[in-house]
């Protein structure tokens, strides 16, 4: 793998990482609608996405 592959990956991972954390937050707090749409829009884009095929912007 790349490094370029590699932080990719690693950025993906953090941004669903947050995404279950916010999942959770709004599920805790009774915010279940909110929770249950993020996880089945956002979540199931970002387990399908391939770092390889995303358009990236360095900083």
């Amino acid at each position: 793998m790349n490094k370029n592959y590699q932080l990719r990956s690693k950025t993906l991972r953090e941004i669903n990482e947050w995404c279950y954390r916010q999942a959770s937050h709004l599920s805790l707090t009774g915010h279940d609608k909110e929770a249950q749409a993020l996880t089945e829009e956002h979540m199931e884009s970002l387990q399908n996405a391939k770092p390889e095929k995303m358009l990236w912007i360095g900083s």
